[in-house]
């Protein structure tokens, strides 16, 4: 009796983080499991991590990968003593589980290893690399020698998709010669899924107030800063009238985030949450007044497509995928990245907005999001990605 073919996910952590990335590969295993062509299954290369999973079949390896670093000398040769053990290992895990498809979502270095088995032919399958935003920004800061790791493994890659085109085209200024396995596949959204997660949330604020909120890791490069500064600078009547509400998980950045907060004349009105569950927080996005989404970098965040199903009006940086999925003025409002100053006039214009106005913000919104659906996005990667249907 022949097993299904295996479509095998491969992700820097485990499924048990919050973030974006991993509601991506978990939309892509319910969709894969719906299709019923393959098998999904999830590989993480690192044996010190979570990867508790009651959606998928989930294993932890620890794989070595070279490394472009001057002093990773003594590394690079414990790469290179272990790599036919590491080609016997990952190449038997495949053939157990009958891959197919290596997925690799958040490319790292960690994928070398797939692409050396796919060029010395030990184990035939495609490799796709998905990329999602501050990957292809690493990759573009490699060290010389990481970039002629990486020439090799996108030249051994079956399809390179990017969430955006601006993601693309970062990517493809540096190396334009893979143009042709490049493929632009947006992120999906089950807006049923959506709404039924939401209303089976819970509050996670006691008050009637009404409040602003951003989602996101808690640090840098989610500008929570930029919005702290410009909801502080508000007129006091709009101050009193909102609260400023914070949902996300934590980083190093989080501690001095949270500091800032503590010496903030406003602090009564500002609250924190850290790793609040996905129902809870499409509960929050629903019943927020104004969405923000301040971010320093992006890919083509899904917050912002849950928000504009859930009926909040957004602001959000012009950074990244961002400009792609809001239109200043038509279904939402854009700032300059980084502009306190911007951001504070992008939320008086909302606040100060007609609700009429909002309202349209919102329609206009979701009726861009026809036709996205994770099923849409799965079917899309079958056509880019999959060797009997592509198009080389």
């Amino acid at each position: 009796m022949s097993i299904n073919k295996g479509y095998l996910f491969l992700l820097p952590w485990g499924l048990t983080n919050i973030g974006g990335v991993n509601n991506v590969v978990k939309s892509l295993v319910q969709e894969i499991e719906v299709d019923g062509e393959f098998t999904p299954s999830l590989l993480v290369p690192s044996e010190h991590v979570s990867i508790d999973s009651d959606i998928v079949s989930a294993t932890k390896m620890n794989i070595r990968y070279p490394s472009g670093s001057f002093f990773s000398l003594k590394r690079n040769l414990i790469f290179f003593m272990f790599l036919f053990s590491q080609v016997i290992k990952i190449k038997t895990f495949l053939s157990k589980k009958n891959i197919s498809v290596v997925n690799v979502h958040y490319p790292d270095l960690s994928c070398f290893l797939f692409a050396f088995i796919k060029k010395i032919g030990v184990y035939n399958f495609d490799l796709v690399l998905s990329f999602h935003g501050t990957d292809v920004r690493t990759i573009s800061n490699s060290t010389s020698f990481e970039n002629k790791l990486w020439q090799f493994i996108f030249n051994q890659s079956d399809a390179l998709i990017f969430c955006s085109n601006q993601l693309k085209q970062s990517l493809l200024s540096q190396w334009p010669k893979y143009e042709a396995k490049a493929h632009i596949i947006n992120n999906g959204i089950n807006k049923e899924e959506v709404i039924d997660k939401s209303k089976h949330g819970n509050v996670i604020i006691e008050n009637d107030k009404k409040y602003i909120l951003s989602v996101g890791t808690l640090g840098y490069s989610k500008g929570h800063d930029l919005l702290l500064e410009a909801y502080s600078h508000l007129p006091q009547k709009h101050i009193d009238q909102y609260n400023l509400i914070f949902i996300g998980s934590t980083n190093e950045f989080t501690f001095s985030f949270e500091e800032a907060i503590l010496l903030n004349e406003h602090k009564d009105k500002i609250y924190v949450f850290k790793n609040v569950n996905h129902k809870n927080t499409l509960r929050a996005i629903g019943e927020a007044s104004i969405f923000v989404l301040p971010s320093r970098a992006e890919g083509y965040p899904l917050v912002i497509l849950e928000a504009g199903v859930l009926g909040t009006p957004i602001i959000a940086s012009d950074i990244g995928g961002i400009p792609e999925m809001i239109q200043n003025n038509i279904n939402g409002i854009t700032f300059q990245c980084g502009s306190k100053e911007q951001l504070r006039l992008s939320l008086l214009n909302v606040i100060e907005n007609e609700p009429s106005k909002n309202e349209k913000f919102v329609e206009k919104m979701q009726n861009s999001l026809t036709n996205r659906t994770w099923e849409d996005v799965f079917l899309k990667y079958k056509v880019f990605c999959i060797t009997p249907n592509k198009k080389n």
